[in-house]
């Protein structure tokens, strides 16, 4: 069962398969009450929402022994240190050949979308910035800007 992000990275090693690791960075951010949230999100339904989430940046790598999750921290504050937690997927070319760049910036793309739309799947991991395991108990979209705006 995984509990770590290093079980992650010695299950996809064990299985002696290239596996590339995916990663959405977010900025959580309490929400301010009914009235601010309704003044950013106008005829929105928002009952029960207490945290928004925002996407600050993503990245990719190749599984690769020694990777831990003290070093993907490092990596990632380097680059922008306001992030709060990290969704995490690991993706694979059936015929075991390397992801490539691009198909790791289209992988990406749906993943963000995915978290974008609240349709993030249950199984994935997702890390606080201390390296615990978190759940992501309920998330949905809400519009930017009212009816036909887009999704946040």
């Amino acid at each position: 069962m995984l509990h770590t992000f290093e079980d992650l990275v010695d299950g996809c090693l064990a299985t002696g398969r290239r596996f590339h690791l995916l990663y959405v960075y977010l900025r959580l951010t309490r929400a301010e009450g009914d009235d601010a949230l309704q003044a950013l999100f106008p005829g929105q339904d928002l009952s029960g929402v207490d945290s928004l989430g925002v996407v600050l940046f993503d990245a990719s790598e190749p599984v690769k022994p020694g990777l831990t999750f003290e070093a993907m921290r490092r990596n990632a504050d380097a680059y922008c240190p306001l992030w709060d937690v990290v969704f995490v997927m690991t993706a694979r070319n059936a015929d075991d050949s390397p992801v490539t760049d691009a198909q790791a910036k289209q992988f990406l793309a749906d993943m963000r979308q995915r978290i974008l739309s609240g349709e993030f799947p249950d199984w994935a991991p997702v890390f606080d910035k201390s390296g615990a395991l978190k759940g992501v108990e309920r998330s949905r979209p809400v519009r930017v800007g009212g009816e036909g705006g887009r999704r946040n």
